[in-house]
């Protein structure tokens, strides 16, 4: 939609004193009412206030907010191209009726300086589940800036406030931070102050626990995260799964938190991470290939030999570099250590330590097996001739997390050593035998680094989902 400017620095001229439009700025555009001086002409004023609605799609909310300070003013007639909405102030202060107080919605507090790095962590919360509330995106057409703060409040289940010199001396930001510890002290607030810089703390603020975030932005932000969630309430935190933008593979959320380790369950703490649902398949590593024509295709001479045994035979065709008819959604095998962690790495991530497999294996409570302590058939691959597509056993064979042939089909690298000469490699395969299954989880082989085994595959796991690369030419960064 266009807007006639001329019309309404006109109208504006006209109809607002210069006090009037000061009053009109600190209502709905702060942001300009801070950058304006005393001493600013009007006709300047006006043309920094058309000047930031242009740039920032504000026109509406211009409109809306003359329409309710001048009853009079016509919104129709200032729109150029289709029909403006007729209903702009009603529609908005219909919109700006507080909704149910959200305990994972998060009120970021900000001084308008350091708006850059509040919208950069309100579009990473929300990648963690989070529904957020910052101005002045957040704030309706139409409506007083004094009212959507007092509304955000009264939404929020979370204040995080960004201290930094600029933020001490906003009025609006101590406004903001007097009303949230207001609605803190009635417990229906959380308030969590983001130590950015170096600042005069007010008195007030120094009563809560800081969060350090003066150092690299991917580690301080995993460290609010894992703050944010000691004790978010009802909803799980952040989502419990989604789908890596370059794989199109389904990652899974390990939470941060205790677990037991080994076979005397040793109790451990993990931070969260976030891993592969399923071993890397046949069709996955293809895509890794068709992105790296230098790196070989999964073969072995021992894999030809055990064929003759009765075992499948899993070398891909080494002058088509493809993998057997049939075998897509197979685990891929004859990989080395070196070709897991070049996928890993091709996609952002890396391989899982034997303390982060076990966790997403056993849960929390130390489980023999992915699904109990008690074995049954059925519920994975193994005493078998050969792989068998991943999740043919789900889900009576999935993990508490979710994640699917934790034991059986294939034995999983990691970036664990055994010793100086061995990885360790973890879960059942599907050359394991009766016998061997008896030990469960708690079986740690060592596998030599360069051995491409024939029931040897990996799964990924990554820690910063939100900063993933979607650009190919950006792959290869550890998140």
């Amino acid at each position: 939609m266009n807007f006639d400017t001329v019309s309404l620095r006109q109208f504006i001229q006209e109809y607002f004193s210069a006090e009037d439009l000061r009053t009109l700025l600190f209502d709905y555009f702060h942001p300009v009412f801070e950058d304006v001086t005393s001493t600013m002409p009007k006709q300047q004023q006006i043309q920094m206030l058309l000047e930031y609605c242009h740039k920032h799609d504000k026109m509406n909310d211009l409109l809306a907010s003359l329409q309710r300070e001048r009853p009079f003013f016509q919104p129709n007639d200032y729109a150029i191209g289709r029909e403006m909405l007729n209903t702009a102030f009603s529609l908005a202060t219909e919109l700006s009726l507080p909704k149910p107080r959200n305990p994972n919605q998060i009120f970021i507090s900000h001084a308008h300086q350091d708006t850059a790095l509040a919208h950069r962590l309100a579009l990473d919360l929300k990648a963690y589940g989070y529904d957020t509330w910052i101005s002045p995106d957040d704030i309706h057409a139409g409506e007083k800036w004094a009212e959507a703060i007092e509304r955000g409040l009264d939404e929020s289940g979370i204040f995080l406030l960004l201290m930094t010199p600029h933020a001490v001396l906003s009025r609006w930001v101590k406004l903001e931070a007097s009303g949230a510890i207001e609605i803190e002290q009635k417990g229906l607030l959380r308030f969590v102050p983001l130590d950015v810089a170096d600042c005069a703390t007010p008195l007030l603020w120094k009563q809560f626990q800081f969060v350090s975030f003066r150092g690299d932005y991917e580690s301080d932000f995993y460290q609010l995260n894992n703050r944010l969630n000691s004790d978010r309430p009802s909803k799980r935190f952040p989502v419990d799964s989604f789908v890596h933008p370059i794989t199109n593979k389904v990652m899974v959320r390990i939470p941060a938190g205790e677990y037991l380790f080994g076979k005397n369950n040793e109790k451990l703490y993990l931070d969260e991470f976030w891993i592969d649902k399923t071993p890397v398949t046949n069709a996955e590593y293809n895509r890794f290939l068709n992105a790296r024509p230098d790196h070989r295709a999964p073969r072995s001479i021992v894999s030809n030999l055990f064929w003759l045994l009765g075992f499948e035979n899993n070398n891909w065709n080494k002058r088509t570099r493809s993998y057997k008819e049939g075998k897509a959604d197979h685990p891929v095998v004859i990989v080395s250590l070196e070709d897991a962690r070049a996928y890993a790495e091709w996609m952002g991530g890396e391989l899982p330590t034997e303390h982060q497999w076990e966790k997403a294996a056993r849960g929390t409570d130390g489980k023999k097996y992915p699904w109990g302590n008690d074995w049954h058939d059925n519920y994975c691959n193994v005493a078998s001739k050969g792989t068998t597509p991943v999740g043919q056993f789900s889900p009576q064979g999935d993990s508490q997390h979710g994640c699917v042939d934790m034991y059986g089909n294939v034995i999983e690298w990691t970036e664990s050593k055994k010793n100086s000469h061995f990885h360790v490699v973890r879960g059942g395969s599907f050359f394991s035998n009766h016998r061997s299954t008896k030990e469960g989880l708690h079986a740690r082989l060592g596998v030599l680094p360069q051995a491409g085994n024939l029931n040897s595959g990996f799964r990924v796991i990554v820690h910063y989902p939100h900063r993933l690369p979607t650009d190919p030419f950006l792959l290869g960064k550890k998140l």
